[in-house]
């Protein structure tokens, strides 16, 4: 009697270190496709199953029939194919992990366990493997929108010319990272200095690029000598001459 107590007692242990080391491997990694990976060779390996493969994940792992990748069988013990759900924080299912076993065996008590803790720890891995994806994109976003804004800053005219007469300056303050104002000073070639002042309809990247379209095509129209008067306007449009 105490040789099978002390037996299953050792059983226990290997049992929770199985399940320590399993937790260890599924988030020493935060790529996801490293989790998923890691997960299904777990299975199979550890366990010593047929194949596994994700529903919801293009990835697999042993040896699977392709028309239960085409079409997940229902769990069917009698079939030897298991499915266990991922659950995020709010219940609701990731996806599920197909297992199957040798021979269409029946999984041992031992065997379930270790799957349901298994798809517990895939699916916190999951989660946040995906978060960090997240935070890696919105960072992207970030240096790609402060850069826009250095762009758009350098478009801006960084002096202003002294005119006798006149005191220029201006400042431009956006509503976020990048916007639609525009201000630009040039000198035509007949000595006069035309100053545009102008608000694209709007906030965000997409104004910044009207803006910065508008920019380009405008200093092309004024370097070419064509009028800035509409046609039929009988009224010069103002300018700054030098003094």
């Amino acid at each position: 009697m105490e040789i099978e107590s002390s037996l299953h007692l050792q059983q226990q242990i290997a049992r929770l270190q199985a399940l320590l080391d399993t937790t260890h491997r599924i988030h020493s990694t935060i790529e996801l496709d490293s989790v998923l990976r890691s997960v299904l060779q777990i299975t199979v390996r550890e366990l010593e199953m047929a194949g596994a493969f994700f529903t919801a994940f293009p990835f697999s792992y042993g040896e699977i029939p392709p028309r239960f990748l085409l079409h997940p069988p229902s769990s069917d013990p009698r079939r030897g194919c298991y499915r266990f759900p991922l659950l995020d924080r709010h219940g609701a299912v990731l996806t599920e992990m197909v297992v199957i076993t040798r021979d269409g065996a029946p999984l041992s008590l031992f065997e379930q366990d270790f799957l349901e803790h298994l798809a517990v720890q895939a699916a916190v891995a999951i989660e946040n493997a995906r978060y960090h994806e997240q935070t890696l994109d919105m960072e992207r976003v970030k240096q790609d929108l402060s850069c826009a804004r250095d762009i758009q800053r350098s478009l801006l005219p960084q002096t202003f010319p002294n005119i006798s007469g006149y005191s220029i300056a201006g400042r431009s303050q956006t509503c976020y990272e990048v916007g639609g104002d525009y201000l630009d000073l040039m000198e035509l070639s007949s000595g006069e200095y035309m100053i545009v002042v102008a608000d694209v309809a709007g906030k965000g990247l997409a104004s910044a690029l009207v803006g910065s379209s508008f920019r380009a095509a405008l200093r092309a129209i004024a370097n070419s000598g064509m009028p800035a008067r509409r046609h039929g306007d009988t009224h010069e449009p103002p300018s700054l001459q030098r003094g």
